[in-house]
């Protein structure tokens, strides 16, 4: 009777052993299980690839974006292209010219049309340049003519033709012009002194 009871016993206690061993077991089992998916995880998500940036460039993220500079400084150089004109227009009678002077940062554009009719030998206009204003002081260099004669028959008895050129100044640039509009005889008429806007 008592060998029957300790047999019972000792079953009894292997019997918990095996199942607290395999509880134990099994949970050894299910936490290898769990950091054996996390690997496994780990390893299908891939790393995002970057994009190659090549030597001395800037990446997106510091990137400037100039185009705004770009812009002001396009706008700066066609204010700086629109430089003042002086117009000018008068008639002597025989003869008469038009046009514009340009100021150009040292030079002077000069641009208009002489005209001439057939009462006389010809028509001349004569450009003069000044370093101050006013036409102050010596001349600057040569002057410049233009002459056109209207020969006997001429349609309308009239003849004109355009003319354009820059006169080149030095360093501070032409400040004045004078403009004369002379006949075949020598006799000129001054048609006007012009000052460089801000001279």
């Amino acid at each position: 009777m008592m060998k029957k009871a300790m047999n019972h016993r000792l079953t009894s206690i292997l019997a918990l052993a095996m199942t607290v061993g395999g509880t134990a077991l099994l949970q050894v089992g299910c936490v290898k299980a769990a950091q054996a998916d996390e690997r496994v995880g780990e390893e299908s998500v891939a790393p995002e690839a970057e994009s190659p940036v090549a030597p001395g460039a800037a990446s997106d993220t510091n990137k400037i974006d100039d185009s705004q500079s770009f812009n002001e400084d396009a706008t700066a150089a066609q204010q700086a292209l629109a430089f003042a004109s002086t117009p000018f227009s008068f008639d002597e009678g025989t003869g008469r010219t038009s046009g514009g002077l340009t100021w150009l940062n040292r030079s002077v554009g000069t641009q208009g049309q002489i005209c001439d009719t057939v009462f006389n030998g010809f028509t001349q206009v004569v450009f003069e340049y000044y370093l101050r204003p006013g036409a102050q002081g010596e001349q600057f260099g040569a002057p410049e003519t233009r002459t056109i004669e209207a020969a006997p028959g001429t349609p309308g008895g009239e003849l004109c033709k355009p003319f354009s050129f820059t006169k080149a100044g030095p360093a501070g640039g032409i400040r004045s012009a004078i403009v004369l509009l002379c006949d075949d005889e020598g006799f000129c008429e001054e048609g006007g002194i012009f000052n460089r806007p801000g001279a």
